[in-house]
């Protein structure tokens, strides 16, 4: 049959009837997923056109909180009169403590901050309450809770010390928690407790010691609580087993050993990240929650925030970073080659055999759990791709 030709479908059999229903109901589909691909293709060049504006003191800003961070990790108090003089804190505990809670998601450095956090000066135990605050609590159980705040920072080894800050994060959790049978009468047992979580997990889980408590010892070590603070032995229960199936993770036995060639890193947390896989044009790509690392040119990502091999390695050269808008992920950013013919020569290590191959895309996408992690991101992010342009 000659293209362009028509004819009666009368004399069309039955078989081929059938066969011409299906190739135009295939072809009103094509129709219809040609139409999504020009709609998606109209959104991704709108967003493309919203490119975010780093102006110079934006840059001059992040390059300064830059160096408050390395210079707290070295002298804690040289570190905040730099940023103090230079306008990027404030010297009040809370400006302080935000910035350490920040900051520990983001190069600082978690033993200096539990040093600086521990001291008994007057301004420093300020500063302890309102960072110990600064932990949001209130529906967790106690252990859990204990988690999230020694995660934070590293424990010194004082008890003077330990027992500064156990005592300040018991009136924070006392204060706060709402988790329905979990909440205690006073202070004292929230801190008599947080002590005894501490205890029980050297107790359990040092290899130096060989005489491990059993759930029944532990309960009578906390006899007195039980009898005159009202913990009943579910409580106690509950608080043995969780610590006995997992340990206290400080962040000396994950972070600081894990990353260790990046101890000068700029910032560092989770984010979202877009499969880069363009083998489909169709449907949306995945996201995958990674932990980033930004350090001396490089964005590296790994599957763990304990992980000791990167995943995947962003340099910044030749590259630049802004904020895309998109509905659906209203905190997403992107890393983009400056120039529409070059490509960012990254690296990447496949999921089967652990071979490293090298990436050649346009552009990566990430997305922050908040709008001021967001703007950290890309004005950090900035800073190191202005310094690597050539």
């Amino acid at each position: 049959m000659m293209t362009g030709q028509h004819f009666p479908i009368a004399d069309l059999t039955a078989e081929e009837r059938h066969q011409l229903r299906t190739m135009r109901k295939r072809k009103a589909d094509l129709l219809n997923e040609i139409e999504a691909v020009k709609s998606e293709l109209q959104n991704v060049e709108g967003e493309l056109e919203n490119l975010y504006y780093v102006d110079d003191s934006s840059k001059e800003r992040g390059a300064q909180l830059s160096s408050g961070r390395k210079k707290f990790n070295q002298d804690p108090e040289a570190g905040l009169t730099f940023l103090i003089e230079r306008g990027i804190i404030e010297r009040t505990p809370q400006s302080v403590a935000d910035f350490l809670y920040k900051g520990s998601l983001s190069g600082l450095s978690k033993q200096t901050i539990g040093e600086y956090i521990g001291s008994n000066e007057p301004f420093n135990v300020q500063v302890l309450e309102a960072y110990v605050k600064m932990h949001d609590i209130s529906n967790l159980f106690l252990v859990d809770a204990l988690r999230m705040f020694l995660w934070s920072f590293r424990l010194p080894g004082e008890s003077q010390k330990i027992e500064r800050m156990m005592a300040k994060f018991a009136d924070h959790f006392h204060s706060s928690s709402t988790l329905d049978g979990h909440a205690f009468d006073c202070p004292d047992t929230a801190h008599v407790l947080s002590y005894s979580c501490i205890m029980l997990n050297t107790l359990l889980h040092n290899p130096a010691v060989k005489d491990k408590p059993t759930l029944e010892r532990f309960i009578a070590m906390n006899k007195e609580s039980v009898q005159q603070n009202g913990v009943s032995a579910e409580t106690l229960r509950q608080i043995y087993d969780s610590i006995a199936k997992q340990p206290f993770k400080l962040p000396d036995e994950e972070s600081s050993r894990s990353h260790e060639p990046f101890i000068d890193s700029t910032r560092e947390g989770w984010l979202y990240k877009q499969s880069s896989n363009q083998a489909f044009v169709v449907g949306p790509l995945m996201w995958k929650r990674r932990w980033f690392i930004l350090s001396e040119g490089c964005l590296y990502y790994f599957d763990s925030s304990n992980d000791h091999a990167p995943k995947g390695i962003i340099p910044l050269k030749n590259v630049g970073v802004r904020r895309v808008e998109a509905p659906p992920r209203p905190h997403m950013f992107e890393i983009y080659a400056l120039s529409p013919e070059d490509k960012i020569k990254s690296c990447k290590t496949d999921q089967v055999g652990g071979r490293v191959s090298e990436g050649r895309h346009s552009n990566y996408r990430m997305c922050a759990a908040s709008q001021d992690d967001l703007i950290g991101w890309i004005e950090a992010i900035a800073v190191q791709c202005q310094s690597q342009r050539v």
